[in-house]
């Protein structure tokens, strides 16, 4: 009996060890994630830190130098009844330099800071498009995309971000994005892109708009008639 006491300790002993052993590694496999994920999380703040302050130098630069094939207008002229173009973007220096390139070419702009902001806007009865920042704190631009696509709101996006992937933008074209720009992306993509879903906007709107005349004469028609 005692002998067989001592086993059973021994074995306890050993088992007890080799769980400390494991629960060792995995705090240890814990902490070396922590700090991959912590140097990953400081250097997309860097990454975007940087990014804001090219975008700064850009616009700097454009007021001296036009970029190429795009008409430039003098400051304040715009053109009222013109498309909308609504800048969704977590970051104020993103926002600035877009608004600062999209009225220069004549374009109104309505700038949003977050996805909440743009669903509170009244939107406006005119062609317009939406420039979305995919990553974004509480609500990201694919949630915004989604959630537009629940309420019925049919505005083009054209998404720009710093941090997406092939399968983050085929999702986004398959749920009906025009496009999907990485930063730093050239001006003139991005005008064409905002281009496009304009256009894409102003023929959805006249389809609709010819669908509900021809159901209001539907609608007018006697039983006879009908």
């Amino acid at each position: 009996m005692r002998e067989l006491v001592f086993r059973l300790g021994e074995s306890l002993s050993s088992v007890r060890g080799s769980l400390l052993g494991t629960r060792n590694l995995v705090e240890t496999g814990r902490r070396a994630a922590q700090d991959v994920i912590g140097s990953i999380d400081r250097t997309l703040a860097e990454t975007d830190a940087a990014y804001a302050i090219m975008m700064k130098l850009r616009w700097a630069m454009m007021r001296r130098v036009a970029p190429a094939d795009i008409p430039q207008r003098e400051e304040g002229e715009m053109s009222s009844d013109g498309p909308l173009v609504i800048v969704v973007d977590d970051s104020p220096s993103v926002r600035r330099a877009l608004s600062r390139l999209l009225k220069s070419v004549g374009l109104q702009v309505e700038v949003c800071s977050s996805a909440r902001q743009f669903l509170d806007l009244d939107l406006p009865d005119k062609p317009c498009c939406v420039v979305l920042d995919v990553r974004m704190p509480r609500m990201s631009g694919m949630d915004l995309q989604q959630e537009m696509a629940k309420r019925g709101i049919e505005i083009p996006i054209v998404f720009i971000t710093g941090h997406g992937d092939i399968d983050m933008a085929v999702k986004a074209m398959k749920d009906g994005a025009v496009d999907f720009l990485p930063k730093p992306f050239n001006d003139r993509d991005l005008l064409d892109a905002i281009n496009r879903a304009v256009d894409q906007h102003r023929i959805r709107r006249r389809e609709q708009a010819d669908i509900a005349e021809i159901q209001a004469r539907v609608d007018r028609l006697t039983p006879r008639e009908r």
